[in-house]
C-alpha cells in the first residue's frame, strides 16, 4: 500500500496498473512552480491612511479646566482671553487636551490634509504648551522680550503666564493668526 502512495506523488505508473503516464515530469515542474511563484507574489496591501488626532470634538472646555491642576487654572483662563481676543472666536476641545481657537485647513505635498486650530494651548503636566501654527522662528525680537519659555516647531512651553509678558506673547499669537489667515484664506 505505501509503495503505491508513493508511486501516485512521483507519478510513477504502479505495476499492473492500466492508467497512462502522465505527461512529462518537466511540465509538471513547470506548473508547481508557477503556482508557488503565484503564491510568493506580494499581496497588495490597501494603505489606511490614518487619521487626524486634532480634531475638533462635543467636549466641554468648561469640563477640560475642571480637571487641569488648580495652580495652572488661572493661567489657562488667561489664555482663553488672551487668545480669545486675538483670533475673536469662542474657544472648542480639539482631540482630548487642546483648547482651540478657529480653524484652518492644511494640504501638506503628500496629500494628507485636515483642520487645525488658528491657535490654541494646553495644559500639561510640566508646562503650559501654547499653539502658534505659524511658529515663531520669523519673530526673534519678540521672543527676546517674551521672557522664559522653551519651543517647539509650533509650541511655546511656558511654566506659568508669571514667566512671560503677555502683551508680547498677545503680539505673537496674533502675528501667526494674521499670517495663517494670509496663507490659507478661507
Amino acid at each position: 500500500m505505501m509503495a503505491k502512495k508513493v508511486a501516485k506523488k512521483s507519478g510513477a505508473k504502479e505495476e499492473g496498473s492500466k492508467k497512462p503516464a502522465p505527461p512529462s515530469e518537466k511540465a509538471g515542474v513547470v506548473k508547481k512552480e508557477a503556482k508557488k511563484s503565484a503564491k510568493k507574489a506580494p499581496a497588495k496591501k490597501a494603505v489606511k491612511k490614518a487619521e487626524n488626532k486634532t480634531v475638533p470634538t462635543r467636549r466641554s472646555v468648561a469640563g477640560f479646566l475642571a480637571k487641569v491642576d488648580p495652580k495652572r487654572r488661572p493661567d489657562c483662563e488667561r489664555l482663553i482671553e488672551i487668545i480669545g481676543s486675538v483670533v475673536g472666536e469662542e474657544p472648542a476641545m480639539w482631540g482630548h487636551s487642546i483648547v482651540g481657537f478657529g480653524k484652518y485647513h492644511y494640504v501638506y505635498e503628500s496629500g494628507r490634509q485636515g483642520d487645525m486650530p488658528l491657535a490654541g494651548f494646553s495644559a500639561r503636566a510640566n508646562a503650559l504648551v501654547v499653539y502658534i501654527p505659524n511658529g515663531h522662528a520669523g519673530e526673534p525680537e519678540l521672543m527676546a522680550r517674551l521672557g522664559k519659555y522653551k519651543t517647539g516647531k509650533s509650541c511655546l512651553y511656558i511654566q506659568s503666564l508669571a514667566d512671560v509678558d503677555e502683551v508680547v506673547l498677545k503680539e505673537l499669537v496674533k502675528r501667526s493668526v494674521v499670517e495663517v489667515r494670509r496663507r490659507r484664506p478661507g
